[in-house]
């Protein structure tokens, strides 16, 4: 990689750049000490966007502090913010893949501070968990919503979605303003008829077994 800057002694957060390290993907990488001792090998666009401000350190402190502080350790709320991180950036977590696995981020701010995260998305409403507006994006503030089971679902990727005089909703919405049943609509839909043909065709018991 030509005309790289060399980091170099530079700092980033508590990281402090040791020596350049190679490449990851198509971005320089480069060896980091923590303040703390740590060691990490972090690429030159996770240290420039503050993706990452130490080896994880930092981020204890905080939350040991917050948990002190605010007492919040307990609440929904404080749930809601740990889960969102495990699922982002720990491998182990069982919904990595579908969130930090494709490249779904938390913003710094509210990856390092409980706080700020709490000033953005207020308390969490009894039945409702966060959700992200625009499925591609990541946790930042203007991307996420308090949203309950139903509205998730039909904000996932996988759900289906019809246009049927000039309204677009997905399968879920469909069936409760037309009182049709989900599979129902699933099977004709599977079927390639047309929005017309599900919607306008009869629901009989013959039709039923096709």
């Amino acid at each position: 990689m030509p005309n790289i800057p060399d980091k170099t002694g530079l700092r980033f957060g508590r990281w402090v750049v040791q020596s350049r390290a190679g490449s990851i993907g198509n971005r320089a990488a480069w060896l980091c000490l923590c303040d703390c001792g740590g060691t990490k090998v972090l690429s030159s666009q996770t240290l420039t966007d503050g993706a990452s401000l130490s080896c994880g350190c930092l981020q204890k402190e905080r939350v040991s502090a917050a948990a002190k502080t605010h007492g919040a350790s307990r609440t929904r709320l404080y749930k809601q913010w740990t889960s969102m991180k495990q699922r982002c950036y720990n491998p182990k977590d069982r919904q990595y893949d579908l969130y930090g696995g494709r490249g779904i981020t938390v913003c710094a701010e509210w990856l390092e501070s409980f706080e700020a995260f709490s000033r953005s998305v207020g308390e969490k409403p009894l039945g409702m968990s966060l959700d992200r507006i625009d499925n591609d994006k990541g946790y930042a503030p203007g991307n996420v919503r308090w949203a309950t089971g139903s509205e998730q679902l039909a904000n996932t990727r996988r759900a289906i979605h019809l246009t049927y005089k000039g309204e677009t909703m997905c399968l879920q919405h469909w069936s409760k303003r037309t009182g049709m049943a989900y599979m129902t609509l699933y099977q004709r839909v599977a079927r390639g008829w047309t929005p017309e043909q599900i919607f306008e065709t009869p629901v009989n018991k013959l039709l039923a077994r096709r």
